[in-house]
Parts: C-alpha cells; structure tokens; sequence
C-alpha cells in the first residue's frame, strides 16, 4: 500500500504529464531534493519546463500562480509547512478567491495551493500547526483534506482539473 506521500507525488507527475498547462512552483522543490516532504522528488527532471523553484516567499509564490491562473494555467503551489500559510493569507483571500465575484463570472482562478499540515514529527510549535480553519469561511476558496481513507492522487486531479476556483489542499504529514 502507498502512502499518502507517494500517491501525491504519483498525483503531481500525472497532472504535468497530462497538461503543459499545469505548473508546479514551491521552494526546495528541485531534484535530487525533491521537497521537504520529496512530495516533488522527479518532477523537475521529467518536467523541467513546468516546476519553477521559487524563493523563500509565500506571498511571492502564491501571487505569481494567481497571476498564472488569470493567464489560462492551472498551477500548483506547495508552501513547504502549513504554519507559513498566513504569508499568502492577502493573496489568497482578498484577491484568488474574490476575482471571479469581481469580474462578474469572466475570470476564474483554477490555483492549488497545497501543504502538509499538523504534528506529530517534532518539528516543534512553527512547524506542526493546523491553519485551514481560518480559510473554511472565505467565499470562493474550497478546503480539501488529504487522508489516506482516499486515493490522494486522484483529489489532486480533480482539483487540479475540474475546479475552476482556488483550492486549498491540507494533506497531515505521511
């Protein structure tokens, strides 16, 4: 049986594989490093036009794939510790979420923004936080959480593909 960690990273190569529309943006996501968590480990040597390595900026990161999601991409951000979640909170609820509201229904912005969330690793109070809470109640954001009672692969890709409005996805750390 798979872990939640390895569906993702089989999750994350189908969507580039299916789509030169999907990009993937986060920190430390290069190979042979791969991710924090290696949830990207292969996907810049398979994919290298598609994952952009990014610098240590949430609100950076984000408000670039917001822009990129305006632009007819569908891409996927992997803030490395859920804890830096608030980073991208103005990005995230005054701009991704409302843009369709604002536009009148003429601009969706299809965004992942994606990141282990909670403890039990001992990386101490920064880093073992849960802060999906405070975005249950933003209009136009959908919250998912990855488990293992489900094909965490196949929620990837249908947030990635079916919907339009930013989703944030909260899977705890496998």
């Amino acid at each position: 049986m798979r872990t939640v960690l390895e569906a993702l990273n089989e999750g994350m190569h189908a969507c580039l594989a299916e789509s030169e529309k999907v990009y993937f943006l986060g920190e430390d996501i290069l190979d042979p490093y791969g991710g924090a968590f290696k949830v990207a480990r292969g996907l810049s040597s398979q994919y290298p036009q598609q994952v952009i390595t990014t610098p240590v900026s949430e609100a950076g990161m984000v408000g670039i794939a917001v822009g990129m999601a305006l632009r007819g991409y569908r891409p996927i951000v992997e803030i490395m510790f859920g804890d830096f979640l608030m980073l991208a909170a103005d990005q995230l609820i005054n701009h991704a979420s409302k843009f369709r509201w604002m536009s009148n229904d003429r601009v969706h912005v299809p965004l992942v923004v994606r990141t282990p969330m909670g403890g039990g690793r001992g990386y101490g109070p920064t880093h073992s936080q849960t802060l999906e809470k405070h975005l249950l109640g933003v209009p136009g954001m959908r919250i998912v959480a990855v488990t293992s009672l489900m094909d965490p692969a196949e929620l990837l890709r249908s947030v990635v593909f079916e919907d339009d409005d930013p989703v944030y996805s909260a899977p705890g750390i496998a």
